[in-house]
């Protein structure tokens, strides 16, 4: 079957985007287009691109292929930035409404021409759609000149009436990580492109490495034997956060593994504070203290004295399967691994059956990244 006259518009628009804006184009290969007359303009469900034939085109008669990307890229968005999945509890119009706000004022920043019916404000520029909603909420005023800016639009930007039935929603965003993660090095790659803006560039550092404080990812891993704790009020080394005050019964065995290669050198005695910062936060917590570049170089009880005594050892090359091999020699089944580390280093084929939390350095690269586990990036500033 050939394709029709609207699909090789889709077609060509996507083509001129991976030429011509190699972030949007390789996000828009990710995304399978189906032909839909059920939806006026485009949609996404945050798996397809739909779209109306119709409907593209008249974009193209009125605005040419150039308009036809700029619909492409704010469909794609919608759906790498995880609108589709991310607004929760929040009321369905007023986030549609942000989530279009701030996608269109990132296609502006990236040189995208903003559509008539287009909703834009100069008032969100470098707003995520959570800070944009957030101020819609607080500034009644603000709020029904959007909203009636918003109803008299032609609402030319796209269909979301599709959010919120996508399937294995948490499966799409781990797609859409990759994804994102591919269209950076695509742009990283090309030549005379240019930079993506600034809020962008955030954006998608939040997404693919989430600023959490590491040790609250910990603390999901821990679950104790008993349930007998009461929360306590917080401790003024570790700002607010709470701590719980577990039974004493209730010991987590946790595999601690520090990189000692040479890379990390500068790094070791950061290590060593975070290390002691997980017997401060979490008492309930047993299990072992590993130093290991390319070979286990230390293996010990994982307690606060031996740690201010602790001698570091290694400072050769990285190799992080010998602490997983380990772990299964010796028979332990720990609660949880946390591996802290720069990332550069060769990892295990096969995930562990324990959970592993990666606490890095430095962001991860497509060559050096950990292909199982939680990854959280760790300030040494």
């Amino acid at each position: 079957m050939s394709a029709t006259a609207p699909q090789q518009m889709i077609s060509a628009a996507r083509t001129q985007l991976v030429l011509r804006r190699p972030f949007f184009g390789t996000l828009a290969l990710h995304m399978p287009v189906v032909e839909s007359v059920s939806i006026p303009t485009a949609a996404t469900d945050g798996r397809s691109l739909l779209y109306n034939p119709a409907f593209v085109e008249w974009i193209v008669k009125q605005h040419q292929l150039a308009g036809l990307q700029t619909i492409i890229a704010h469909e794609v968005m919608h759906a790498a930035l995880h609108h589709c999945f991310r607004r929760g509890s929040r009321k369905p119009i007023l986030w549609n409404v942000a989530t279009d706000l701030a996608v269109n004022d990132l296609l502006r920043q990236s040189g995208f021409s903003i559509l008539p019916g287009m909703l834009y404000d100069r008032r969100f520029a470098d707003m995520s759609a959570e800070a944009v909603y957030d101020l819609l909420q607080k500034d009644p005023g603000c709020r029904v000149s959007v909203l009636q800016s918003a109803g008299s639009s032609s609402d030319n930007s796209g269909d979301h009436s599709l959010w919120g039935n996508s399937q294995s929603a948490a499966d799409l965003e781990a797609q859409w990580k990759t994804a994102l993660s591919r269209a950076v090095q695509a742009q990283k790659m090309s030549s005379g492109h240019g930079s993506l803006p600034g809020v962008l560039e955030r954006l998608i550092e939040d997404i693919l490495y989430p600023r959490l404080d590491w040790r609250q990812v910990l603390a999901s891993f821990l679950q104790p034997v008993k349930a007998d704790y009461s929360f306590l009020s917080p401790d003024r080394r570790f700002d607010d956060i709470f701590l719980p005050d577990f039974n004493v019964d209730s010991v987590e065995e946790v595999v601690v593994a520090i990189d000692t290669s040479g890379s990390t050198y500068k790094c070791v005695s950061a290590f060593l504070a975070e290390v002691r910062g997980i017997l401060a936060s979490f008492p309930q917590v047993s299990g072992y203290l590993v130093q290991c570049d390319a070979q286990i170089q230390d293996w010990q009880p994982l307690d606060e004295y031996e740690l201010r005594s602790a001698k570091l050892k290694g400072f050769g090359g990285t190799d992080f399967r010998p602490v997983f091999e380990e772990i299964d020699k010796r028979g332990i089944d720990p609660t949880a691994l946390v591996y802290l580390t720069d990332g550069y280093g060769y990892y295990p084929a096969h995930q562990p059956h324990y959970p592993v939390l990666w606490v890095l350095t430095c962001e991860p690269t497509d060559g050096y990244h950990p292909p199982f586990g939680q990854v959280i990036q760790l300030n040494l500033g």
